[in-house]
């Protein structure tokens, strides 16, 4: 599913890999439906094998790219390896009751990966389609603002980074991996966002 921005960010001159995660695309194992240390731990060995595969020098970063569900894996894999620079979700499914029982259900299934994304100073990057079917905008820049905000704590001095929201219009929750203009404005938000870090 994330081939078509894998493929875009390629054309943009970044090198992409992209996982299976277990149970998908011929991957052995069993998807947690959660997230999970263990599958945070392919994301890891999957960023190592990348950087081996690319030929990284020591200064190589890799920066997570998430998509719903993989995002929550990916959390887990944030603080596993020291040259990953940054964690990016598109779509990240917090949950909302406003969005009836696709919004439930993320909220229940998927919230235990938000201790650990709290946990992480690195930098994050939030896309959220503007008409995500598991999550409102509201929710999205509360998680953002207030949940992800290390309340009392200098940026500067603690060495973390204010997370970052940025809302891709006219985008449904599925639209990054079959819509083409979606893709594009979502690979230029990486990209974006991945140039100022490196600043």
């Amino acid at each position: 599913m994330m081939t078509p921005l894998a493929l875009a960010l390629a054309r943009k001159g970044y090198g992409s890999v992209s996982i299976a995660l277990r149970g998908t695309s011929g991957s052995l194992g069993h998807s947690s439906w959660r997230g999970s240390p263990e599958e945070g731990a392919d994301i890891i060995a999957g960023a190592r094998l990348a950087r081996k595969c690319f030929g990284a020098t020591s200064e190589t970063r890799v920066h997570l790219i998430g998509y719903s569900y993989g995002s929550t894996i990916c959390s887990y894999a944030l603080d596993g390896d020291e040259s990953i620079a940054s964690f990016i979700a598109i779509g990240y499914p917090r949950g909302s009751y406003s969005c009836g029982f696709m919004g439930i259900g993320a909220k229940i299934l998927m919230r235990d990966s938000f201790d650990v994304l709290k946990a992480s100073r690195k930098p994050k990057l939030f896309i959220h389609p503007a008409n995500d079917d598991f999550t409102s905008q509201s929710t999205k820049e509360r998680l953002v603002s207030e949940k992800l905000s290390n309340e009392g704590m200098d940026g500067a001095e603690s060495g973390s980074v204010k997370p970052c929201l940025k809302i891709l219009p006219g985008a449904g929750h599925f639209s990054v991996v079959n819509d083409s203009r979606a893709v594009e404005d979502a690979a230029s938000m990486i990209v974006d966002f991945v140039e100022k870090l490196e600043l």
